[in-house]
């Protein structure tokens, strides 16, 4: 079976494209009906696109699904098990969406990968909450760059923090820039 491009399609479902079943799939407990009950759940489309999960959902749009026998169902998120049936093996890392898509269970669309990894996808796709998009914000880009301007310019954090109404960290870490880093 393997990648994505490796994967043999039959045709001629109700709900569109239907992968082969490999036996090795039985190595990370996944039965025949549950590779077919999988892709019934799913919307797919072209190799490009999306392929939107569309059954029971996770907190945060991730699809969730209950498969293996013998008395041991497993529930996994839907671009888990997507990502075990192409590649053999279930991860213990994340998986990624290149999509940033949660219900999107495309094997190409998903990749292992590190807290770290995630974290800097993230911020590289301006998802991150920092700044005033911050739910506990206390400052707003115009305050924090206000504050950086009268700390040049030789004001002291302390008189900054006073005046604003603020702690001297919060005046001290703005302008040292260990937050809000993302102004100039």
């Amino acid at each position: 079976m393997g990648r994505h491009s490796d994967v043999s399609i039959k045709s001629g479902r109700e709900h569109g494209a239907m992968f082969e079943y490999d036996s090795r799939l039985a190595l990370i407990d996944v039965l025949p009906g549950d590779v077919d009950r999988f892709w019934e759940k799913v919307d797919v489309r072209g190799p490009d696109e999306c392929w939107e999960w569309r059954a029971a959902s996770l907190s945060g749009g991730y699809g969730s699904f209950g498969y293996g026998g013998g008395g041991k169902i497993r529930a996994r998120g839907a671009h888990r098990f997507s990502f075990a049936i192409h590649n053999l093996f279930h991860s213990t890392k994340l998986i990624r969406h290149d999509c940033d898509n949660p219900p999107c269970v495309n094997p190409a669309h998903l990749r292992e990968g590190s807290v770290a990894d995630n974290s800097a996808d993230m911020v590289s796709r301006g998802r991150s909450l920092h700044g005033e998009r911050h739910h506990k914000a206390i400052l707003n880009d115009e305050l924090v760059l206000s504050i950086r301007a009268r700390f040049r310019a030789g004001e002291s954090t302390l008189s900054i923090s006073e005046e604003i109404g603020i702690s001297r960290a919060t005046v001290y870490q703005a302008v040292t820039r260990r937050s809000w880093r993302h102004l100039p």
